[in-house]
């Protein structure tokens, strides 16, 4: 099986309207906390109960790799609206402030190292853990 690392996606797909695509992606799009961290914050669905009482595996959370980020990526090529709005995110979960700040070069850094022959992203990864620090203190 092989993994979206581009999301080029077609212009009859990202002319749908946007809540179909925002169902669509948690239908079918890969997820990760991460990803579903924006989804839930830019749709409005956060539920505090689920951030103060779940497993620290189940809670909202910053992409914490590459693959993390790529799934991220995916869900803003998916619905490419929600780019403008990632600063909700970082209003709502403070510690997504760094990645929000720092996130044209995260991408840049992602579409960079995503076809290297193995498989890593050492730039982008040596950056998300800076930034996941730098968030920590926030």
């Amino acid at each position: 099986m092989s993994v979206d690392l581009y999301g080029d996606y077609t212009a009859e797909v990202l002319s749908l309207p946007q809540q179909w695509r925002e169902q669509m992606w948690l239908a079918n799009g890969e997820t990760g906390i991460s990803s579903k961290t924006i989804h839930a914050v830019l749709t409005g669905t956060v539920d505090n109960t689920v951030f103060n009482t779940s497993p620290s595996w189940f809670r909202y959370d910053v992409p914490h790799d590459p693959s993390d980020f790529r799934r991220c990526y995916l869900l803003l090529k998916f619905i490419p609206e929600w780019k403008q709005r990632l600063h909700e995110v970082a209003e709502r979960f403070p510690k997504w402030k760094p990645f929000v700040e720092q996130w044209d070069e995260l991408t840049r850094l992602y579409e960079d190292e995503r076809d290297r022959e193995d498989g890593k992203a050492p730039l982008l990864y040596k950056l998300m853990k800076e930034l996941k620090n730098k968030g920590n203190h926030e």
